[in-house]
């Protein structure tokens, strides 16, 4: 997919934060990585096997940013009841705002990923900068629920992400490859229908929390995943299987 990618970052320099964050300054969009990324951009990593996970069949990955919400435990419930795991993008000031929220997400045992702090336009922004949104919202997530907390993915708001952006996460950076477009979405049916229209194996699918047609879609939609064929994970599953 054109938008999915990781890039394994080694990240040595602390940066100190400071809030409130500042507006990005202006950026050529020239500077901003290509959506077809060079093929040493990919994470290689040896296979490992999970329980429950068959590499030789297909395989997707659900992921919801823009956690955490009043309803995240309405699709904690739904991914339990399918028996399903999925990847959720914490935007920290959110879960400063809901901590009991967040530690319930936390104690789900699904993947956690690093939405910023503060989900504002990272492209445009320093290194330092844009370390600072990463490292914020990490320390908050630790800080809320301790180190088993802490995010081991990160995805940048608005999809758009640079060199310095890619420098600043001190873990992978990853997209996704379909777009449910589920925010703009009227009903339940039409999230189905974009996703269920278009996946492929591997993919990677970017939902959002906090939308109640993505809640009410989301039955229905790993019932048509599994129909289909498709074994439903994390991202860091789907890369590693």
């Amino acid at each position: 997919g054109v938008l999915a990618y990781v890039a394994w970052l080694h990240i040595t320099s602390q940066y100190t934060m400071e809030l409130p964050f500042s507006q990005p300054e202006e950026l050529s969009t020239q500077e901003e990585i290509s959506a077809e990324p060079e093929e040493d951009a990919f994470l290689r990593i040896e296979p490992v096997e999970f329980e429950g996970l068959d590499p030789s069949k297909p395989m997707v990955a659900l992921s919801f940013d823009d956690a955490v919400t009043g309803i995240t435990g309405d699709y904690l419930a739904i991914l339990e009841e399918y028996g399903c795991e999925a990847t959720f993008f914490v935007v920290g000031y959110l879960a400063e705002k809901q901590p009991d929220i967040f530690r319930l997400l936390a104690d789900s045992g699904m993947e956690l990923g690093n939405h910023s702090y503060s989900h504002e336009q990272l492209v445009g922004l320093s290194v330092e900068r844009a370390a600072e949104q990463f490292d914020a919202c990490s320390a908050l997530m630790t800080g809320l629920a301790g180190e088993e907390a802490a995010p081991v993915l990160a995805r940048p708001p608005y999809d758009r992400v640079d060199g310095r952006v890619l420098e600043a996460s001190a873990v992978p950076v990853v997209l996704y490859s379909l777009d449910a477009r589920d925010a703009d979405a009227e009903t339940a049916e039409e999230i189905c229908g974009r996703v269920m229209g278009s996946v492929t194996d591997g993919d990677i699918i970017r939902l959002h929390d906090g939308c109640t047609q993505t809640v009410e879609a989301l039955p229905s939609l790993l019932e048509a995943l599994r129909e289909a064929g498709y074994q439903v994970t994390t991202v860091g599953k789907l890369f590693a299987s």
